[in-house]
């Protein structure tokens, strides 16, 4: 079972500082911008990513509206696509369906944060989305 929020470790402290400040430059806002997008007064804002006061809930509710995973800022949790198609490759068509209309938002998002992902990685992760493997790999010339 995770940590409840109040019994962070100081080293949690400073990791989830370290990340959310990373989050807020990433998307090119200042302190005061990013406390206001996520509903936070400033003041508790800087004091959390100063590593001054552990994150709370109200945090995680304002970073949520911006479409960051709660597990990454929290825990520092990222998965690679082979983790992810190995938990969806025999779903059902209308849950790969309904992922593909989520992974098309968080490709608008990555973009909003200014980044962008190069063709070649969508289409590869949409085919490995739908065949469970790399369907490029299958496809001759007739």
């Amino acid at each position: 079972m995770g940590k409840e929020i109040d019994k962070w470790e100081p080293k949690d402290i400073a990791d989830i500082s370290n990340r959310l400040k990373d989050i807020r430059e990433e998307l090119g806002m200042t302190q005061n911008e990013f406390s206001e997008e996520i509903g936070v007064p400033y003041s508790t804002y800087v004091k959390i990513e100063r590593g001054e006061m552990a994150i709370n809930l109200d945090v995680v509710r304002g970073i949520h509206g911006l479409k960051v995973p709660s597990d990454f800022v929290l825990f520092g949790k990222q998965y690679d696509d082979e983790d992810i198609i190995s938990v969806i490759k025999n779903t059902t068509i209308e849950f790969k369906l309904q992922l593909f209309l989520t992974l098309y938002q968080d490709i608008l998002n990555y973009k909003k944060m200014g980044k962008e992902m190069k063709s070649e990685q969508i289409s590869d992760l949409i085919n490995k989305l739908f065949n469970g493997e790399n369907n490029s790999e299958k496809h001759t010339d007739s």
